[in-house]
């Protein structure tokens, strides 16, 4: 069953191949988790700056059954990559690590550590 994925963009025109790319990145995510109910996609742009480059940001809220994971990630002054499609895809690789750590703390399979000191 396909994965429900909104779309929405501020201060920049709607763009097919962003929404089209945001919903295949949004499908590959139920690998990881398959408790994932609704996926939120929101590009803003900054349209305060007008001579300057433009500085744009991508955020992430994806919805499970009990938890809501948000990732977001945005081009800095002086990056190289000022492609959105780059911004998106950081994004969700940000995304999916914070769901691959939900789903392992939930499964039990964190990492104990042996105290160094166990006699104090």
């Amino acid at each position: 069953m396909p994965l429900s994925t909104t779309v929405s963009f501020h201060g920049l025109d709607a763009s097919e191949t962003l929404r089209q790319e945001a919903i295949k990145h949004a499908q590959n995510l139920v690998q990881f988790a398959n408790d994932i109910i609704h996926c939120d996609v929101t590009f803003r742009a900054d349209t305060s700056r007008r001579h300057r480059p433009q500085r744009f940001s991508v955020q992430i809220s994806v919805h499970l059954r009990r938890r809501t994971i948000s990732a977001s990630y945005g081009n800095v002054p002086g990056a190289e990559d000022q492609d959105i499609h780059i911004a998106l895809s950081r994004a969700f690789d940000a995304v999916t690590r914070c769901i691959e750590d939900y789903v392992r703390r939930r499964r039990g399979d964190v990492k104990t550590h042996t105290p160094l000191y166990p006699d104090l």
